[in-house]
């Protein structure tokens, strides 16, 4: 399970097809939480990495040619060759056609076969993406894409507290920013101090809670990505009441999406950084109804069910984040 969704998809009229499908697929793959990317093309003519994508599509013979270089057998071929096993769906305005390229290439796992276009074909494709994403949806899957996009996260909100650092000081003046980070490394050493207090005696008990804390992890960088961000609003602020007409205008424009985003970034904590270490001390249940439960063996077996549903929450948010952080680095 990942958060970017690729298909290749070649036909040689890829203007008229790009334009009655790619909306509808890309919204299809949007309401399950996924970035889309559609890569086009209308031969086989250089070199293509198949297992980069997770879908092929393609017209079973792109140049109307039966003996033609583009033919789908010939793309099946040079596919598996590379033992690459995407999942494929080779369509067809020719049902005789379709009906004879199937007899020759035999049953092939992975591989689909669709006679007709128009609205047909596009509920077919549909039904073949929720395949390949119900067939990757697994609780290793969602744990490993949890763990990679959560490293994500944390690197681009440092990218953001190194932009506060050492740019835009005609917003923030440079002992504000110093001030900022030394505040946060003031609270940081105040917590090690606790802790070092708390284990001074070797008490078991005081161990045990020590080794549970968190030291330098996801959690304080989000905690100086959003002291820094705090810091550039209130800056904002303060320059709407002392700057000129199209300062303010900027400033307000600005602090406004900032306000936006730092709202939904407070989340973060709870979306993304508890969900990647519950995810790391989950145990799988299946219940008698057949659905899957992840309990937590280290939070009082607290518990949530593993679904479609939450699999797609979980991208949403995912990719709602990583996309805040991107053009909230632009704001700085």
């Amino acid at each position: 399970m990942k958060l970017h969704y690729r298909i290749l998809w070649f036909e040689d009229n890829a203007e008229y097809v790009k334009d009655d499908f790619e909306p509808d697929i890309t919204a299809y793959l949007d309401s399950f939480g996924f970035q889309v990317s559609i890569d086009w093309r209308e031969s086989r003519s250089g070199t293509t990495k198949y297992d980069l994508y997770d879908l092929i599509i393609t017209d079973l013979n792109l140049a109307g040619n039966h003996k033609a270089n583009n033919h789908g057998g010939v793309l099946l071929k040079e596919i598996r060759d590379h033992r690459v096993y995407t999942e494929i769906l080779f369509y067809s305005g020719s049902p005789e056609m379709l009906t004879k390229e199937l007899n020759r290439i035999g049953p092939i796992e992975r591989v689909s076969l669709y006679a007709g276009r128009g609205t047909g074909l596009l509920d077919k494709i549909k039904q073949v993406i929720f395949l390949t994403i119900r067939k990757v949806q697994s609780v290793n899957n969602a744990r490993g894409l949890v763990i990679a996009e959560t490293i994500d996260i944390e690197s681009k909100m440092l990218e953001v507290v190194d932009a506060f650092l050492s740019r835009n000081l005609d917003v923030v003046p440079r002992e504000v920013k110093i001030k900022r980070l030394q505040s946060f490394l003031k609270e940081k050493i105040k917590f090690l101090e606790k802790q070092a207090r708390a284990v001074a005696d070797c008490d078991p008990e005081k161990m045990d809670a020590f080794c549970k804390q968190k030291f330098l992890t996801a959690s304080d960088s989000l905690r100086l990505f959003l002291g820094c961000v705090s810091e550039t609003i209130r800056s904002l602020k303060e320059e709407e009441k002392l700057g000129n007409k199209s300062k303010v205008l900027d400033a307000g424009n600005r602090r406004t999406r900032l306000e936006a985003i730092f709202a939904e970034m407070k989340t973060v904590e709870g979306e993304i950084i508890s969900l990647r270490n519950s995810l790391a001390h989950v145990r799988e249940e299946q219940k008698s109804d057949g659905s899957i439960v992840l309990k937590n063996r280290k939070q009082d077996g607290a518990e949530f069910i593993f679904d479609d549903k939450w699999c797609v929450k979980v991208r949403k948010d995912l990719r709602r984040h990583s996309q805040n952080l991107v053009e909230l680095s632009s704001l700085l």
